[in-house]
């Protein structure tokens, strides 16, 4: 199900990192959004288990599941913030994409 290997410990030294420099970038607005601040966090951090399950996988079935994972809760970050119009728009456009390609990707291991 899961690797432990050198690339398994260079994708999450990636994604962390990556994942640390995005939370900092955006802490400074996380107190500002009070209770959503923390679901933004949440999101984030479950995105970027997502994407190092990814890079663990060690089969097709387990490389799906870690996409979708990370997915979901960038779909939401999409349309996390409520208040723009554009907002509900961008989820369901990227949420309609992502479908599709995960339609795709099954059909292509199938």
């Amino acid at each position: 199900m899961v690797r432990l290997d050198g690339f398994t410990a260079f994708g999450g030294i990636a994604v962390f990192t990556v994942t640390g420099i995005a939370l900092l970038g955006m802490w400074p607005m996380v107190p500002g959004l009070g209770r959503r601040g923390a679901e933004l966090l949440a999101l984030v951090l479950l995105s970027a288990m997502g994407l190092h399950l990814m890079a663990a996988s060690g089969n097709l079935i387990m490389l799906f599941v870690a996409l979708e994972i990370a997915s979901i809760s960038l779909y939401v970050i999409a349309g996390f913030t409520r208040e723009r119009a554009d907002a509900d728009e961008a989820a369901m456009k990227y949420f309609l994409l992502g479908s599709f390609a995960s339609a795709v990707f099954l059909y292509g291991i199938a």
